[in-house]
């Protein structure tokens, strides 16, 4: 239970020298342990802002040095550090079989494609160039055509010219120009075909080149569909064997931070258990008059130093609007008052 003082305290009370030095001495040299607001004399003034508020908390700091309750320590520790461990799991061969190929494929189709574009465009010259010969040679005989009929006309005027129409003259000269005539549409013929097949074994030939490159490419992209697994199951080992590493790391920090922590929470605890222990045995050598003056006297010279630096209109002005001030002084209320009143 918290220590009250229900006398007043005269302006000029003098105390034992010797008693108050001794108290201040051995409550200053104990650890001091953070309010977590469950001491008796809290500071009631929650909206004072700027200095006032570090005054408030320095009164409060001094409620607690003096107080025999027992108060629980706040310690400025997180319960944990908060680190996030890796969860790696390790690809199947299945899955990374499915990552080789996508690394790979975009490089396999585009060789591909490339192969298969110039065989298309081979086709493509062939199969024009071969529409190009029919129709030249086509040409060709259609004009020799013209040109035997003329030919013919031209032997039919000559032997009504001469008068030999119906003799056998103008049949075997006819027969001859009839013959030149074929023998020339099978030579065209013959020179027309003899390139069509050199342009069709050209490209049958581009298809089988075309084929045995796909071929190769496809043993390639195979080849490294394989070896890019094995790096992927390789690096998913150093990435497994990582993880684990950090997360052992994780939990050394986290180990230590805790064994900290605790350090702390004992420490702090014993702490509070020593001062609390010192003010009763302080109380018992002194009395508990002693120590509450001593107290007070420690929360009026905080006061009076923070008072000192305002006009004398702002401090009483102050001490008169707030409740905490008054309720940290008690009976030393009035002599600060006094104290103001005679600036």
């Amino acid at each position: 239970m918290a220590i009250t003082i229900t006398n007043s305290i005269p302006n000029n009370i003098k105390l034992k020298e010797k008693a108050i030095a001794l108290v201040g001495d051995e409550i200053s040299n104990r650890p001091q342990v953070k309010d977590n607001g469950s001491n008796a004399h809290q500071s009631t003034t929650t909206d004072v802002k700027g200095v006032y508020s570090e005054l408030v908390k320095k009164l409060d700091n001094v409620e607690h040095k003096y107080s025999t309750d027992y108060i629980e320590p706040e310690i400025e520790y997180d319960q944990t550090l908060g680190l996030e461990k890796i969860e790696y799991e390790m690809p199947t061969r299945e899955e990374a079989h499915i990552r080789a190929e996508q690394i790979l494929e975009p490089n396999y189709n585009k060789d591909k494609a490339k192969v298969e574009s110039n065989l298309n465009k081979a086709q493509v010259q062939a199969d024009t160039r071969i529409s190009q010969i029919r129709q030249e040679t086509q040409q060709k005989i259609d004009t020799l055509n013209d040109n035997f009929k003329n030919q013919l006309e031209d032997i039919k005027r000559n032997a009504i010219d001469r008068g030999v129409a119906r003799s056998s003259i103008i049949n075997s000269e006819r027969d001859n120009a009839h013959q030149e005539v074929e023998s020339v549409a099978d030579t065209l013929h013959s020179q027309a075909e003899g390139e069509i097949v050199q342009l069709e074994k050209g490209i049958q030939e581009a298809r089988q080149q075309a084929q045995q490159a796909l071929d190769t490419l496809k043993q390639s992209y195979d080849s490294e569909v394989v070896n890019q697994i094995t790096e992927i199951l390789q690096q998913a080992i150093k990435d497994k064997v990582n993880a684990i590493k950090y997360n052992n790391t994780v939990n050394e920090r986290e180990t230590k931070y805790q064994i900290s922590r605790q350090n702390a929470i004992s420490k702090a605890n014993a702490d509070e258990l020593d001062r609390q222990n010192t003010i009763y045995d302080l109380i018992s050598q002194y009395g508990v008059d002693t120590v509450n003056r001593r107290k007070y006297e420690e929360k009026y010279q905080i006061v009076k130093q923070y008072l000192d630096t305002l006009s004398k209109y702002d401090a009483l002005k102050l001490c008169q609007s707030t409740s905490a001030i008054k309720q940290h002084l008690g009976p030393s209320y009035n002599a600060l008052i006094e104290y103001l009143m005679n600036k």
